[in-house]
């Protein structure tokens, strides 16, 4: 056992003497490594980069902010922000009814349920887009209807009746 233990240390030992003798012969060639030399001709005056600024296109109702406008008022709307939704509404709407008629109006709507954009189409005659959305309402398939409008490059909500709980129910 003894000269197993001796064996290995020796094994060791010589390993050890062997790496740190290389590491002594090795030598750097100062050539090879000499300071780097800067070209003085390149001018280095800082540049200035401009910063473009993103805009998002809110005048497409399928394609509004990164989701569907459907589904924007549909978050207003769970989230409470009454006043918002009313900015967003069309101003033949809010002239026809009133700012305050629709705050009331949209705080009592039913509108917390799912969407999933399924269509839209464009009314010439009134300069309308009817986004067509499928939902799932107490268990059972329907199709809902939002009047959209597009004014000063952005969509707005058109509303006919404030008098329904339902104003996109399909007719």
């Amino acid at each position: 056992m003894k000269t197993m233990k001796n064996a290995i240390f020796n094994l060791i030992l010589t390993v050890l003497t062997l790496f740190l003798g290389s590491c002594e012969n090795s030598t750097v060639d100062s050539k090879e490594y000499s300071a780097v030399k800067f070209n003085e001709d390149i001018d280095a005056t800082p540049v200035s980069i401009e910063k473009k600024e993103k805009t998002i296109d809110f005048s497409n109702p399928a394609f509004f902010g990164g989701s569907d406008f459907g589904s924007y008022i549909r978050v207003l709307y769970t989230q409470g922000k009454f006043d918002e939704i009313v900015n967003v509404t069309s101003k033949e709407t809010i002239d026809k009814f009133g700012k305050e008629n629709l705050i009331k109006f949209y705080k009592n709507m039913s509108f917390g349920y799912e969407l999933k954009l399924n269509s839209q189409s464009f009314n010439k005659q009134d300069s309308t887009i009817v986004l067509n959305y499928m939902t799932n309402i107490i268990a059972t398939k329907r199709v809902i209807r939002m009047k959209t409008k597009v004014e000063n490059d952005t969509v707005r909500l058109v509303i006919d009746n404030i008098k329904t709980k339902n104003p996109f129910d399909a007719h």
